[in-house]
């Protein structure tokens, strides 16, 4: 991966002359077929062929999709006091998402494409600061509402306009 928000995954990915054939089985025979990032790999014997499969910004689509999840993950559980590895994972991470960001334009995308992944990343950045600012994470919402708003978000195409609310 080639994107902004590709940091990591790259030190256990093995490179295709690591790739071996099994035990018993002559490698001037085996066809072995890997997927690198996105490009597939196809070894045949000594011969190598790659060729890029996914369509242009699919890569960067799916990372900017990743960040509410690595959001997830760094604020699940952690209600209360923020802790310092929490604050400098959300700095860190606040970091990588900016520069995203800032680089965003230069994609390949719609404007209404464009439009969605710099409001999924502007509302990151705004959580994350938020969140660092207060030095708290609030508890969160039960996630049978957040479902429904999610599904209301993808009903009308608009994240800003949905409004969860807590009853009871």
């Amino acid at each position: 991966m080639t994107g902004p928000l590709s940091t990591g995954g790259e030190t256990g990915r093995r490179s295709p002359t690591a790739v071996t054939a099994p035990t018993g089985s002559p490698s001037s025979t085996t066809a072995v077929l890997l997927v690198e990032g996105d490009t597939q790999v196809l070894r045949d014997g000594a011969a190598r062929r790659a060729v890029k499969y996914l369509p242009p910004g699919y890569t960067v689509l799916k990372e900017t999709s990743h960040v509410p999840l690595a959001l997830f993950v760094l604020l699940h559980g952690a209600e209360g006091p923020l802790a310092d590895p929490t604050r400098q994972a959300l700095e860190t991470l606040g970091a990588e998402v900016r520069r995203a960001r800032s680089s965003l334009g230069a994609e390949p995308f719609p404007k209404d494409t464009l439009a969605r992944q710099e409001q999924l990343l502007d509302a990151s950045i705004a959580l994350i600061e938020n969140v660092t600012k207060r030095g708290a994470v609030a508890a969160c919402y039960p996630m049978s509402e957040a479902s429904e708003a999610l599904d209301a978000a993808r009903r009308g195409g608009q994240f800003g306009k949905v409004t969860v609310r807590h009853e009871g």
